[in-house]
């Protein structure tokens, strides 16, 4: 038994074919339709679901079914107690056929349940005989289109079940503020009138914070310790590069209740902590103290609830070099950066 259990614990999706029934309100059937028969209409089920549906579905063994269930379904013709066997045999879902009759005709209705929900996620349409063996051969014409129907309808309900719980979460997300670890890549242009310059590249990582206004609007602040070359000249003669301090404080929009995308806007402070100059075998250390401030546009994306990745682009606002009553540089930077947000 506890092998049993072992093997369907690893399965993605565990489906049960379990016993074929005789339509309880049609007292004839219980003489016309043997055990046999019943068992023989099952067996299809269970082949033609092994047949038709992908590997990530495990069709539980009859074995597997009676072991692990006791295979005590004679009186378990409402849903609620086929679903409860389902589940007692850890079954996700779970499929009966159910054999009714109208005048001479024998009719099969072949229905799937989700055990979780108790919901009926497919039913077939009848299948029609006049005779109970064959049945078989027309369970094997209806067998693909009726499975390839439950794998729609279970991955359609899958979907529906995904938006809820990320709607959920986004709202108790949004009630609450929440701190998180950021990191990110960015690339810097600077220009002065003076000399042409290749862009430079940095590297952040950092803590950040999300305080909730709405349900859709945010205050996103942090801190992140930063290395950046903000250039170098071209025929690469030298570089400027530096470490900082930089404390965004940005307005987070959600145009789409309970979106995934917002768009950002705001301003960002780089405070320089080391800032040097090479130039050939020499390096100078700048001594710049004068903290860039820039203009923030950005767009993000909240891949699951509680991560999230960014773009951003980042326009300094005021001039990067101040000597004596000389101001000059411009520096614009592009970021990419994730946020895992506890």
């Amino acid at each position: 038994m506890l092998f049993v259990l072992a093997g369907f614990a690893f399965s993605a999706i565990n489906l049960a074919v379990i016993d074929t029934e005789a339509d309880p309100s049609v007292a004839s059937l219980r003489e016309e339709l043997t055990e046999a028969e019943q068992r023989y209409i099952t067996q299809e089920i269970r082949r033609q679901a092994r047949s038709n549906l992908p590997e990530s579905y495990n069709v539980m063994t009859e074995q597997a079914v009676m072991v692990m269930g006791d295979a005590v379904l004679q009186e378990c013709s409402e849903e609620n107690c086929m679903v409860a066997f389902g589940e007692k045999i850890g079954a996700d879902y779970v499929t009966q056929g159910t054999v009714s009759k109208f005048k001479d005709i024998f009719v099969l209705t072949i229905e799937i349940y989700e055990t979780r929900k108790g919901m009926l996620i497919v039913s077939s349409d009848p299948i029609e005989s006049a005779d109970l063996n064959k049945f078989i051969p027309k369970i094997r014409k209806v067998a693909p289109d009726f499975f390839k129907k439950f794998m729609d309808a279970a991955k359609k309900e899958e979907k529906k079940e995904k938006q809820q719980k990320r709607a959920q979460k986004h709202k108790e997300d949004s009630e609450k503020t929440m701190i998180g670890i950021h990191a990110g890549l960015n690339i810097y242009r600077y220009s002065d009138d003076n000399d042409a310059y290749d862009m430079g590249q940095g590297f952040s990582g950092g803590l950040a914070v999300r305080m909730p206004f709405t349900n859709r609007l945010f205050l996103n602040s942090g801190l992140d310790l930063c290395y950046r070359e903000l250039f170098s000249w071209e025929g690469g003669d030298g570089s400027m590069s530096e470490f900082i301090v930089s404390i965004p404080v940005l307005l987070q929009f959600i145009p789409v209740e309970d979106g995934s995308f917002y768009i950002a806007a705001g301003a960002q402070a780089d405070i320089p902590i080391t800032s040097s100059l090479k130039y050939g075998d020499s390096e100078y250390d700048l001594g710049r103290a004068t903290a860039d401030i820039g203009a923030v546009l950005g767009l993000g994306y909240m891949v699951t609830p509680g991560f999230v990745i960014d773009f951003k682009a980042i326009m300094n606002v005021l001039p990067v070099f101040a000597k004596d009553d000389e101001e000059y540089g411009l520096l614009m930077q592009l970021g990419f950066g994730a946020t895992y947000f506890f």
